[in-house]
Parts: C-alpha cells; sequence; structure tokens
C-alpha cells in the first residue's frame, strides 16, 4: 500500500520516530523504512523461529533495527502458533513460511489450507512461542511512545490491537484480508475489527481488498493526503 510511505513521508521525513513492525518475517519493511529514514528506529517481531534464524544476523549490525523472536498478543506468556510450511502446486512444491499464525489454521487431513489457499501446508501440530503485549515489551524497553506500527499477522490483528493498552500509535497499518476468508479461525471479522478500532480512537484513512491504513484521531489528515 503505496500510502505507507506517502504517510511516513508526510510525518516523520527528517525526525526521529518509532516503528513496530508486528509478523515482520524477514523484517524487510523495517529496513527499508530505515534506509529511506535514517533517524528512524524499527522494532520488528517474528513468532517463526525459522524465519526468524535465517534473518537475525542480517539485522543485528544495524543500530536502529531490533529483532525479536516473539509473537506479540494481548497476553504476556506462551501460545501455539502454527508455521506455514511449503505451498504445494501441482508437481511443484516450493518453501512458503510467510503465512504462520497464532490463529488455528483451517486445513484437510493432510494440513492442506483450503478455499483461498488450497495448496498451502502448515504445520497443524504448531510450536509452542512466547508472547508479549506490546504495552508490557514498551515498559520493559522504556518506550514511551509509537509512531507507526505495522502489523502483518494472518487474522490474530485484533490480539495485537487488544495489546496496546494505553498506548496509541499515531497511525496503524493492518492486513485485513484474513479476516473470515476460512483459512484460520480468526477471531474477529473486518467490520468488528473496524469497531475495535474505532474505539480506540482510530479511523480509516486507506483500504483495498488485502489491508487497512488507519490514523488516530489526533491527526486530520484527509484533506492533507489528496495534496501531497
Amino acid at each position: 500500500m503505496n500510502t505507507e510511505h506517502t504517510i511516513i513521508k508526510m510525518y516523520f521525513n527528517n525526525k526521529p520516530f518509532v516503528l513496530f513492525d508486528v509478523g515482520a518475517h524477514s523484517f524487510s519493511f523495517g529496513r527499508e523504512i530505515c534506509q529511506l529514514h535514517p533517524l528512524a528506529t524499527a522494532y520488528g517481531f517474528e513468532a517463526d523461529v525459522t524465519t526468524f534464524e535465517s534473518h537475525k544476523n542480517y539485522n543485528a549490525d544495524k543500530a536502529a533495527l531490533h529483532y525479536y523472536n516473539n509473537a506479540i498478543s494481548d497476553v504476556d506468556g506462551t501460545c501455539v502458533f502454527y508455521p506455514s510450511v511449503q505451498f504445494i502446486y501441482e508437481d511443484s512444491v516450493k518453501q512458503h513460511r510467510d503465512s504462520g499464525s497464532l490463529c488455528t489454521p483451517i486445513v484437510d487431513e493432510n494440513g492442506i489450507g483450503l478455499n483461498a489457499h488450497k495448496g498451502l501446508q502448515f504445520d497443524v501440530n504448531g510450536i509452542e512461542v512466547r508472547t508479549v503485549r506490546i504495552d508490557t515489551f514498551c515498559k520493559l524497553n522504556n518506550i514511551t511512545h509509537i509512531d507507526y506500527m505495522h502489523i502483518d499477522v494472518q487474522g490474530a490483528e485484533d490480539k495485537v490491537i487488544k495489546g496496546l493498552g494505553d498506548i496509541r500509535p499515531s497511525f496503524i497499518f493492518a492486513e485485513t484480508n484474513c479476516f473470515g476468508n476460512s483459512v484460520y479461525q480468526t477471531t474477529t471479522t473486518v467490520n468488528d475489527f473496524n469497531n475495535l478500532m474505532n474505539q480506540l480512537g482510530y479511523y480509516v484513512i486507506d483500504s483495498d481488498n488485502s489491508d487497512t491504513l488507519y490514523a488516530h484521531n489526533d491527526f486530520d489528515i484527509k484533506q492533507a493526503l489528496k495534496s501531497f
């Protein structure tokens, strides 16, 4: 979503700001933002230990990049995480670690995802991962605010939001196409998620079939976007 980069450039160009990348995978978004905006500090969270181990060293030498093998949720403790493993299409099998979730995947007897992603295979037994709330993490790391939060956690976005406590990031991007698409046993719908965001003081800036970008009510930016 191009609006993400527009918002970051509009409000945070040449200014220090704090980015949280939740469901960071390879942490490519955080790395890209820090390259474009040298005053940014990015915190990335990836629950899949295989993915994390594959990319942690790449990020370790960048002072502004902080990469953690944690799942962000609404509780501090542990939870079962269901990694995606591979994608099967006809005679082709490719590794696919992009679609793991705290939400139970809806699969057939072979662990293959149905409907929207018929060839997507999961580890149906799951793995135990550490979970932490956003407000807990911020308290432990003396982080007083979050300027921008990017969430891509395959249907568990509401769990991340419920772990904010009193913290209100200025802008929140969320992947919302996994709500009710019959791949994960999600705990919310798009309407419910929008209502939750509205209750916390957010409104929709931009949305498409996959993603939604929210701004806090402190930022009246709709007109500004048209002229940027």
